[in-house]
């Protein structure tokens, strides 16, 4: 078999299994995914619709600067999806998982912008992250993001709640909105300070044990767990 160089499909509804192309790709309405869609050399891969897996996915550019994967309607359905983008970036603009959770989300990218993400399990990110909404695992699993995170909006970060449904964050926060840690028996780490850069809100964490840094509100700030604060908590208005 021969990769295509590159492949453009619209229509009121557009079923696909695994694409491979050595360029771009567009698609264009409500898109049906049961498998890979992979950009060999060049060029980015663009989902412009609802999305509903029907297997386990994978979305993979070349991994270029400009090689960007963006998917701008909603995703949903009881299975895993990749979506890698190396040097690029990972757009998710709809809401993933709302109607019916994905398995897992993992995604990589120099910046991945996200919504509210809804999984049954784990969830993986990686790069410059921005987040506009919720992330929540309702039965087991990690929610780790690895990369400074920018919230433009008000955020929730919630596991099921288990030993080892641990949130994880390996950079600094900011963002003038509240976000809530929730990981009930398990634990909260962030490696890198909150809030500053521009201060959050308010902040809530609650876990079995919960590492810190510096963390800077205008507002409230609280914490419950067994707490190792490596900094400040500062509140600069009230609360």
């Amino acid at each position: 078999s021969k990769a295509l160089t590159l492949l453009s499909a619209g229509g009121s509804s557009v079923s696909l299994g695994s694409v491979t192309t050595s360029g771009q790709q567009d698609y264009a309405g409500t898109i049906t995914l049961a498998g890979d869609l992979v950009s060999m050399v060049g060029g980015s891969i663009r989902l412009g619709g609802p999305v509903a897996l029907a297997g386990n996915s994978s979305i993979v550019t070349a991994g270029f600067a400009g090689d960007d994967i963006r998917v701008t309607g909603a995703v949903d359905g009881a299975y895993a999806l990749v979506a890698d983008a190396g040097a690029g970036a990972v757009n998710l603009s709809g809401a993933v998982g709302a109607s019916k959770a994905l398995t897992l989300l993992s995604a990589g990218g120099s910046s991945v912008r996200l919504g509210s993400v809804t999984t049954i399990g784990q969830q993986d990110y990686a790069g410059a992250i921005t987040l506009a909404g919720d992330l929540v695992s309702t039965v087991g699993g990690a929610i780790r993001l690895g990369g400074p995170v920018t919230l433009a909006g008000s955020s929730a970060i919630v596991t099921a709640g288990f030993a080892g449904d641990d949130i994880e964050i390996a950079g600094t926060v900011d963002g003038a909105h509240a976000l809530v840690l929730d990981a009930g028996a398990g634990r909260i780490g962030v490696t890198g300070m909150v809030g500053g850069g521009r201060a959050l809100t308010s902040v809530a964490a609650g876990a079995a044990a919960l590492a810190l840094r510096d963390v800077t509100t205008t507002g409230q700030q609280d914490y419950a767990g067994t707490l190792s604060l490596n900094g400040n908590l500062v509140s600069t208005v009230g609360g």
